[in-house]
C-alpha cells in the first residue's frame, strides 16, 4: 500500500531525482547537463560561455519552472521578436525547474565572469506560494528539508521514503518546520515579513551584482530588470502573501505584471499556457526596448 500509494499523489514526489531537479553543487538543483536538451551547466538554449559578438545585446534570463518551460520558451519569444526588429541578441536560460530567486543570486556569481548587457529576474511564485506549500523556511529551496542533514532521524527517513507518512507529514508537519497552512494568525504575519525581506533583499543583491560588478557586451553598462511575474493564489493566506510583496514593489522598481492576470490561462497558481507566454513575452520586450534603446548606455 504505500509504495502504491505515491502513484495517486501520496507522499513527497521522487522527481527531485530526475533530469529535471539534477542535485548541482552551486546552487542545489538545476537540470541534469547534456540531458534533454539541456547544455552542459544544465540549463536551456546557449551556453554561457559561448563567444561573445559585441554587435549583440547580451541577456542573461533567471526564473523557475515558467522561465525553464515552453516551446519556445518565454526568453526564446523575446529573443525572436528582437532579431525581427533589428535588435541583435544572444540570450542565456538560467531558468530551472522549481528554483527560486536565491539560488538564481548564487547562480548569477558563478557566472559573473561573462559578459552581460541587462540581466532578468523574472519570478515570485517560487518566492512566496512556493514558500507555503514545502520549505517554508525564507529563501530555502524546494522540499530542502527532506535533505537537510542537521537534522537525521529516523522519522525524518520515514518522511522522505515512505508515501504515507509523507503525506503525514504534510497534514500534521512531524518535521519541526514552522507550517504556514496551520499557525494561527500572528505567527503567521511573522513569517509573511521574513518572506518579504527575503525577496526584497535578494533582488537589491541581484541588482548591485549585476550593475556594479558585471561587464557588458554591447552597452556602456549592465542592467538589471526584476519582474514580479502574475500569480493565482489559491487561497486566503497565499494571497495575504503574495499582496504583501505587491504592495512594496513600486518602492523597490520591480515591474509587478499582476496586471496581465485576466489575460492569461493558467494552468495552477503560477503556470500559464503556450499562448499566455506570448503575451508576457510581449511585456518584458517593451521592458528591455526601453532599456537598451537608450542611447545613453547602449
Amino acid at each position: 500500500m504505500d509504495f502504491f500509494s505515491g502513484y495517486v499523489g501520496y507522499g513527497y514526489s521522487k522527481d527531485e531525482k530526475d533530469e529535471l531537479r539534477y542535485i548541482f553543487p552551486y546552487d542545489w538543483i538545476r537540470g541534469e547537463p547534456n540531458k534533454l536538451d539541456h547544455n552542459q551547466f544544465g540549463f536551456r538554449g546557449k551556453s554561457a560561455d559561448i563567444k561573445r559578438n559585441n554587435d549583440k545585446f547580451l541577456i542573461g534570463f533567471f526564473g523557475g519552472s515558467t522561465g525553464y518551460e515552453g516551446s519556445p520558451t518565454i526568453i526564446e519569444i523575446i529573443s525572436k521578436k528582437m532579431s525581427g526588429i533589428n535588435m541583435a541578441n544572444d540570450v542565456i536560460n538560467f531558468s530551472s525547474t522549481s528554483s527560486n530567486h536565491n539560488q538564481h543570486l548564487h547562480r548569477l556569481l558563478e557566472f559573473s565572469e561573462y559578459k552581460y548587457d541587462l540581466i532578468i529576474f523574472y519570478g515570485g511564485g517560487n518566492e512566496t506560494i512556493q514558500q507555503y506549500y514545502y520549505d517554508s523556511r525564507p529563501g530555502y529551496p524546494y522540499n530542502f528539508f527532506l535533505y537537510d542533514l542537521k537534522k537525521i532521524s529516523f522519522i525524518n527517513i520515514l518522511i522522505k521514503y515512505s508515501n504515507l507518512i509523507g503525506e503525514i507529514n504534510k497534514k500534521f508537519n512531524l518535521y519541526a518546520i514552522f507550517n504556514p497552512k496551520t499557525s494561527n494568525e500572528a505567527d503567521y504575519r511573522k513569517w509573511v515579513n521574513k518572506i518579504n525581506k527575503n525577496y526584497f533583499k535578494t533582488m537589491e543583491k541581484a541588482k548591485n551584482i549585476s550593475e556594479k560588478m558585471l561587464q557588458s557586451n554591447k552597452c556602456n553598462k549592465t542592467q538589471f530588470l526584476g519582474i514580479f511575474q502574475p500569480l493565482k493564489p489559491p487561497n486566503n493566506r497565499t494571497k495575504k502573501l503574495v499582496n504583501t510583496i505587491k504592495s512594496d514593489l513600486n518602492n523597490s522598481k520591480i515591474y509587478d505584471f499582476s496586471y496581465l492576470k485576466k489575460r492569461l490561462i493558467f494552468k495552477d497558481y503560477i503556470h500559464v499556457d503556450q499562448r499566455s507566454k506570448e503575451i508576457i513575452a510581449n511585456e518584458i520586450l517593451f521592458l528591455i526596448k526601453e532599456k537598451l534603446q537608450n542611447k545613453n548606455i547602449c
